[in-house]
């Protein structure tokens, strides 16, 4: 921002005649449809040259210049509204050479739509804007006001705006416009006055192009919905004066976008040379409710801040309506001032009214604004309401209502209406069980509660979906949920928080699995919930084609003949059958195409129907073969054993008749031994299979050593001390399909020769891992070698 400096008195005197304008403003109230009454409050430079606007005393009546008009810009007749205007002088600073005139008149126009236009008749420079450093010299200026009859509307008003606001070079300066409306309900917006809008005075001559208007400078702000102005000036900037011109305009709602009425509002902003931004510091009551005709008394005290690089206060200078008065109780100069304002009025509505202060340097703060309401409405306190409480027979869920898993809202219902809180607070839904929050929800975020209006006794909530069923709950409702609060004509709350609850409640038990034990089939229904999102297809008994279906959205089922699918079948005496088969999902095979897997399933479910009777327990019955069977005994012992062990190091076996268990993956340690120690072994092939079958194609063995070399990638060959043993390591596996249960037989074959036998079986097996040439069935048996075989039952878990 360019600025200027302060010119002193003598060159005053030198300018007066042209550059006396201080700013002002217009604004109206409605009286009848074509009638209004015009209200103006304007400010000129106070100085004897002008005794139009010289103010010995506030009262006083003055005539302004009888060049300038008030003019009606629409109208086909009365086009003049006044001229020149009558003046009652409403406040005097002899510090900033200022006063502020105000004054009224009743007008009829011949149309209800019309612009008022305040202006100079003559040459601009008869009345111009003192020489601006954001515009330059001699601009004209000119006040419009936009008015509408038509409807029911009084304007919105300026009565807190000063004429100069002073500030030092590189400080800022903060202003509060403080713009109010007889319509209580309307919305007032501020904007800077627009050249677009044609809302500039024209050009007079050729230096007169550069009207003031727009925004006054590239570094000030003006906030449109508070009404709020920031000027701020750079260490770079000249000190001088500026310019500035706003629109005041009223809205029927906050969305509005077509005003009802524009009035104007211009002043000037003094900048002054660089020292303390600290001015002296003042105090007003900055909103005071009131009841229609009662007299309010408020003080405003000056002082000197520490900051401050002044030492006394010269001059308080300030705004107010109509209605209020204002004396001086502790004079300037003094390092503390003060002065009484009064104030009272019958007619409902806000009054603003500004105040600053002058040090003896000439330094001001930001002006403090202020409001008095006038209003009939009762007076409330914090003790005046009532603590809402929570009442858990309207809230959803509760204890005593089933929980409905379809509702997708849940609710919270309060004795009193509340209104969203303004900080965090949070319902929790809470396991009971583990004390673990599974769900939250924030009342002051509008996506995570649902307020249907500002004040409600019920608010709405999104329904968690993590609940597990058959489980207790509770909700958590914390203090200040909900918040009930009263509000004054001054926007000063008094709130009260909600009450803290616990709502407890159940979820169903979940949908359990059953078996339909039937005349002719077996049915098994799978709650879907246990299988998560695995589809029904991936589902099937001992033989893999029998596939589970999908009945709804709770169950999956399957249905089998008592004798199908590879139902083992178990007849326990004469009066009862069993039925066994397993409903379970695929792991994934250890490799492509290989009836194995190392990795767990995800489901297994064991089916069994007992049936007693007759039906389907008859099918066992015992053909008279006509030829009576003959028994046969004999015993004989293995020339080799199948051991596995417990670790690496084969010092400790698995009991022979124990039903060994092992986890997938793990490390199984075999060994192949014969029983002739004199003898050397070489395994020719191991391999394993389920021991229950699927009765099916589906139904394979494993074959993991072939030829006495290793096929499986986990395979690795142990040294062994002795030559009559074979040793290996093999990670543990399952198989993909199997019957009731997954009990792996390992079967291994070898070989036992002659030791040191240079063409032996073990020599040329010795050979056939390295060399692949020779198949098994291809050695040569020699007349000392002898083929034996071994098993062990593994099942793994």
């Amino acid at each position: 921002m360019r600025l200027i400096t302060l010119v002193s008195a003598v060159v005053l005197l030198q300018v007066v005649a042209a550059t006396h304008y201080r700013g002002g403003t217009f604004y109206w109230e409605k009286i009848d449809e074509s009638k209004i009454k015009v209200y103006w409050r304007m400010a000129f430079q106070l100085i004897g040259y002008y005794p139009e606007y010289y103010c010995t005393q506030i009262g006083q009546d003055l005539i302004a210049e009888t060049l300038l008009a008030l003019e009606c810009n629409d109208c086909q007749r009365n086009t003049t509204i006044m001229t020149p205007l009558d003046m009652e002088c409403a406040s005097i600073s002899q510090e900033m050479h200022w006063s502020i005139l105000k004054g009224s008149i009743v007008y009829e126009a011949d149309s209800p739509i019309f612009q008022m236009i305040y202006h100079t008749t003559a040459h601009c420079s008869d009345s111009s804007w003192v020489k601006l450093e954001n515009y330059g010299p001699g601009r004209c200026w000119s006040l419009l006001t936009d008015v509408d009859t038509s409807i029911e509307n009084n304007s919105p008003r300026i009565t807190a705006g000063l004429p100069v606001y002073r500030v030092r070079q590189g400080c800022r300066r903060l202003i509060d416009l403080s713009p109010t409306d007889p319509d209580i309900t309307d919305t007032i917006r501020c904007r800077w006055a627009s050249t677009r809008l044609n809302e500039c005075p024209s050009p007079r001559d050729g230096n007169d192009n550069t009207p003031v208007c727009d925004q006054p400078t590239e570094i000030t702000f003006l906030d449109e919905e508070k009404c709020t102005i920031q000027f701020e000036t750079g260490e770079d900037d000249l000190p001088g004066w500026y310019g500035a011109s706003v629109m005041i305009e009223d809205f029927s709602t906050p969305k509005s976008k077509v005003a009802k009425s524009t009035v104007p509002y211009q002043f000037l902003l003094d900048v002054t040379q660089p020292g303390s931004c600290v001015g002296p510091h003042i105090e007003v009551d900055e909103c005071t409710v009131i009841a229609p005709g009662e007299k309010y008394r408020g003080k405003v005290i000056a002082t000197i801040p520490p900051e401050s690089d002044g030492n006394i206060i010269t001059e308080i200078q300030g705004s107010w309506p109509d209605e209020m008065t204002f004396e001086y109780i502790k004079y300037p100069p003094s390092t503390r001032v003060e002065a009484i304002v009064t104030f009272s009025a019958n007619v409902l509505g806000t009054y603003a009214f500004s105040f600053t202060a002058t040090d003896d340097n000439g330094v001001q703060n930001d002006p403090k604004t202020g409001r008095i309401v006038v209003t009939v409405e009762e007076k409330k306190t914090l003790e005046d309401l009532q603590t809402p409480k929570v009442m858990p027979e309207l809230s959803y869920p509760n204890v005593m209502e089933p929980l409905d898993e379809e509702r997708e809202e849940w609710q919270i219902t309060f004795d009193n209406p509340v209104s969203r809180p303004k900080k965090a607070k949070r319902i929790n839904v809470i396991d009971v069980q583990t004390r673990k929050n599974i769900a939250s929800y924030d009342a002051s975020k509008t996506k995570q509660v649902r307020f249907e209006k500002k004040k409600t006794n019920t608010v709405y909530f999104q329904a968690p979906h993590n609940l597990k069923p058959g489980q207790m709950y509770y909700m958590e409702v914390e203090r200040g949920f909900g918040e009930v609060s009263v509000n004054d004509a001054c926007f000063k709350s008094a709130t009260k928080d909600s009450d803290e609850a616990a709502l407890f409640f159940s979820t169903p038990k979940a949908p359990e699995p059953y078996v339909d034990c039937g005349d002719h089939e077996i049915t098994f229904y799978m709650p879907t919930h246990l299988v998560e999102d695995m589809p029904a297809s991936k589902f099937h008994l001992h033989d893999p084609r029998c596939k589970a279906k999908p009945l709804n959205d709770t169950y999956m089922v399957i249905n089998f003949g008592y004798h199908e699918c590879g139902t083992l079948i178990k007849n326990k005496g004469t009066k009862q059958t069993r039925f066994y088969n397993t409903l379970r999902d695929d792991p994934e095979p250890y490799k492509p195409d290989l009836p194995i897997s190392r990795k767990k399933r995800r489901f297994e479910m064991k089916i069994k129907c007992i049936i007693t009777g007759i039906g389907v327990a008859d099918i066992f019955y015992d053909p008279d073969t006509v030829i009576k069977p003959t028994k046969h005994r004999g015993i004989g012992r293995m020339k080799s054993k199948l051991t596995l062990y417990k670790d690496r190091l084969y010092s400790s076996a698995y009991p022979t008749r124990a039903n060994t268990q092992v986890a997938l993956n793990d490390s199984l340690y075999f060994s192949v031994k014969s029983v002739d120690s004199s003898k050397e072994l070489r395994i020719l092939k191991c391999f394993a299979f389920a021991r229950q079958r699927t009765c099916s194609k589906y139904d394979a063995k494993y074959e993991f050593i072939t030829d006495g070399c290793p096929v499986d990638d986990t395979i690795n060959m142990e040294y062994s001390p002795d030559a009559n043993e074979e040793r290996f390591k093999i990670s543990a596996f399952a198989f993909l399909n199997f019957g009731y249960d997954d009990h792996v037989i390992v079967k291994c074959n070898a070989v036992t020769c002659k030791r040191n036998s240079a063409n032996s079986a073990c020599r040329q097996l010795d050979d056939a891992c390295s060399s692949r040439r020779r198949r098994s069935e291809d050695i040569i048996k020699q007349a000392t070698d002898e083929y034996v075989e071994t098993m062990l039952p593994v099942n793994f878990v």
